[in-house]
């Protein structure tokens, strides 16, 4: 048996909270994955914003916040004052 992909994942989560997978949530997710470091959600929202200009700072919040949940990521503190 192989491992679920992170979409796949995503879109069980959200599914078991009553949500929907939205273009948006798969975006943020998308460019979340391609990064090679830890971005703050700052850097995440300016890079998703490239893409779809219609996004907000709060749907990226909201969606990294899912994802944390959802076990796909997870907060770090490396002591300069920006959580990623």
């Amino acid at each position: 048996m192989h491992d679920k992909n992170e979409k796949q994942i995503l879109a069980e989560f959200l599914g078991r909270k009553g949500l929907r997978a939205t273009p948006q949530r798969e975006l943020i997710l998308d460019e979340f994955l391609q990064q090679e470091r830890h971005i703050s959600a700052e850097e995440l929202y300016d890079i998703v914003k490239q893409r779809d200009r219609t996004i907000g700072q709060a749907t990226v919040y909201r969606v990294l916040k899912l994802l944390c949940e959802a076990g796909l990521a997870r907060e770090v503190d490396f002591g300069d004052g920006t959580m990623r």
